[in-house]
């Protein structure tokens, strides 16, 4: 177990100054909302590391659990010009419970969250990359945290491949605390293979299982789930022919890690299919979101296949819309309640919301015009219990640069309810949403990075909760916010 050197308290800010930044920001909110009626912004929380200008923080993941607690990662700037992964913990109200920077011992200096899981306990489990301990240094290896509800570093794990480049880029966790990842990782030959690697409660690495494609080229990892028998899924993007010949592919361990089967979905057109991201529904049947050349034409399409558990095909539905251009790449996974499953792509300046029936049948699709979304967005799209999608995007408005821009479809037919802004003012403000997720109440938690009184030299975290119904505490939406919290 690694200790807890580095567990900071909140430096002191200008209270007054984060208050009326607060204040101005959910003023601009309600005032930019142009669609449906919005939805009542409940607090809005900030991250500064240092509390010092030209200070660069970066948030990459946000997770809710049951009781609308959050947990969030990323990294920040510290002293030095050093680089930690931070972790914040919020309770429901939007109050920090707690902080943590972690700076590897040997050789801290580059770490940075990618991915965070959160369990109804309150333990937050975190992956994403640490400097590389083994001299001389040829990349980061595989990062894993994981802390207690009261902020407690339980435990740190690290893992070095070959001894090249290694990341986490997802991580989730079983009900005895077992912690899974799915990592990048350079393979012999310094093409990237598929990592997945099993921890048990104590932070002890229990086996790590490699997959390199047929084309021994390169293999992206794009998620990892666990089903309630303790077989592991993990889903990316497998080289099979080169140069330019991807499939998307599901591997199946059981609990031991020895493998079950290996699954290489074909688009049909021999092009670079890719896979984005990988969920389990209610049932553990595995779903991939991805991007797949087929024919005929040799056009690309946003794609759902879905797979059973003994690794037969399902189903594969395709969304497109002919406005939309090209998909240039799938972004989100979600699965409903219901077991519907919705995707989340891009085309030319526009993003492409689809839902899918159970059964595969396409059900609607919506087209925003205008919008993006990040690329290294980790949850850009999330549903509700009664199957309302939510989108996280970001839009550029005239004198203002980039915004946050969150906006929710309808259940039943894919109809635009509302959407909302949210940014800092300045031409040079290029805010930047990188998770949206709903808690069990129906609320709608947005992170990402601004840049704090539209300065390009700075970016800080910021959280906006909204409420899940139309009316908050007595406030209508789009009014002002019944309350805030923020932080240093």
């Amino acid at each position: 177990m690694m200790p807890d050197h580095s567990k900071l308290p909140p430096r002191s800010r200008s209270a007054l100054g984060v208050a009326l930044r607060s204040l101005v920001l959910l003023a601009t909110s309600a005032a930019l909302a142009t669609a449906g009626v919005p939805p009542s912004t409940l607090w809005v929380t900030y991250y500064d590391g240092r509390g010092e200008p030209f200070a660069t923080d970066v948030l990459s993941d946000l997770a809710v659990n049951s009781s609308g607690e959050v947990c969030a990662t990323g990294g920040s700037m510290v002293d030095g010009g050093a680089f930690a992964a931070a972790t914040v913990f919020f309770e429901s109200d939007g109050t920090e419970r707690w902080r943590h920077q972690y700076l590897a011992p040997e050789s801290g200096g580059n770490e940075q969250g990618l991915r965070v899981f959160l369990d109804d306990s309150g333990r937050c489990r975190v992956t994403g990359q640490r400097s590389t301990t083994s001299p001389p240094s040829t990349g980061p290896d595989v990062l894993v945290l994981e802390y207690d509800a009261q902020g407690n570093l339980l435990w740190s794990a690290s893992h070095d491949g070959t001894g090249g480049f290694d990341a986490g880029v997802d991580v989730t966790a079983d009900a005895a605390g077992n912690v899974y990842v799915a990592a990048l990782s350079a393979g012999d030959g310094g093409d990237w293979d598929i990592l997945a690697i099993k921890y048990d409660a104590a932070g002890n690495e229990l086996w790590a299982r490699r997959f390199d494609g047929p084309a021994g080229g390169e293999d992206e990892s794009a998620g990892i789930a666990v089903d309630a028998d303790g077989n592991v899924y993990v889903a990316g993007t497998a080289g099979v022919l080169s140069p330019f010949g991807d499939d998307l592919v599901v591997i199946k361990y059981d609990a031991d890690g020895d493998e079950l089967w290996t699954e290489l979905i074909d688009g049909g057109a021999g092009g670079a299919d890719r896979a984005a991201a990988l969920a389990l529904d209610a049932a553990g049947h595995p779903h991939v979101a991805g991007r797949l050349l087929t024919l005929p034409g040799a056009e690309w399409h946003a794609a759902i296949v879905k797979l059973l558990p003994d690794g037969s095909h399902d189903w594969t539905g395709t969304a497109d819309h002919p406005a939309a251009g090209i998909p240039e790449d799938v972004h989100g996974l979600a699965i409903g309640a219901d077991g519907s499953a919705y995707l989340l792509a891009t085309g030319s300046d526009d993003a492409l919301t689809a839902r899918f029936e159970p059964g595969g049948a396409l059900l609607w699709d919506h087209l925003h015009d205008g919008v993006s979304i990040a690329g290294e967005a980790a949850r850009p799209l999330d549903v509700d219990a009664a199957g309302n999608a939510y989108v996280a995007a970001y839009d550029a408005l005239p004198g203002r640069g980039y915004d946050f821009l969150t906006y929710r479809l309808e259940a039943a037919d894919g109809a635009l309810a509302w959407e909302q802004p949210f940014g800092e003012g300045g031409e040079e403000a290029h805010d930047r949403p990188m998770a949206v997720v709903v808690d069990s109440a129906g609320n709608v938690l947005v992170g990402g990075a601004v840049r704090p009184g539209g300065s390009s030299l700075e970016t800080d975290w910021a959280i906006v909760k909204y409420a899940g119904a139309l009316f908050a505490d007595g406030f209508e939406g789009g009014d002002t916010a019944a309350w805030s919290a923020t932080m240093p």
